[in-house]
């Protein structure tokens, strides 16, 4: 069984992550600069933001849709998401839980990376200690409250 703490944390943790796809996907379209009214393009920016692979692609590619000052802002926090896939997936997609002996809770999760080779999964089940959830909630905030400063930097800019 779960505790309250630790169900409370999982939820502030991945609405937060949830909220940084969000501000991401903004992002992409302010830099797109078209008018999301259209509906091919709506249509276009929603596959976009339903591919977590294709969204970080594309939140990348929005540097070099941008001013220089907010183009290196967008690479060092798409290098920062990209670093810490592995974590949010595990997080999302793992299975917790706290064993009859566990003082942390566990998380079991299979995946690939991409370079594996076909049929190759990779398995992952440890406690994950408090010390390590609470780092991935405040990387996770700090993450969300720069992507909102540049989307509302980008809003700002003359068109």
């Amino acid at each position: 069984m779960l505790t309250r703490k630790f169900l409370v944390e999982y939820a502030t943790y991945t609405q937060t992550c949830a909220h940084l796809e969000l501000a991401c996907w903004e992002i992409i379209m302010l830099a797109d600069g078209g008018d999301q009214g259209v509906p091919h393009k709506v249509d276009r920016f929603l596959k976009v933001r339903k591919n977590s692979t294709q969204l970080r692609e594309h939140f990348r590619g929005a540097a070099d849709l941008t001013s220089a000052d907010i183009s290196a802002r967008i690479i060092s926090l798409s290098e920062r998401i990209d670093a810490g896939i592995e974590v949010r997936n595990t997080a999302v997609h793992g299975a917790w839980f706290t064993g009859e002996h566990d003082t942390d809770a566990r998380v079991e999760h299979y995946f690939r990376r991409p370079d594996d080779p076909p049929l190759m999964w990779r398995h992952f089940d440890a406690p994950v200690p408090q010390g390590e959830i609470d780092g991935a909630i405040e990387e996770a905030d700090d993450m969300l409250r720069e992507a909102i400063k540049i989307r509302i930097a980008m809003q700002a800019q003359p068109e």
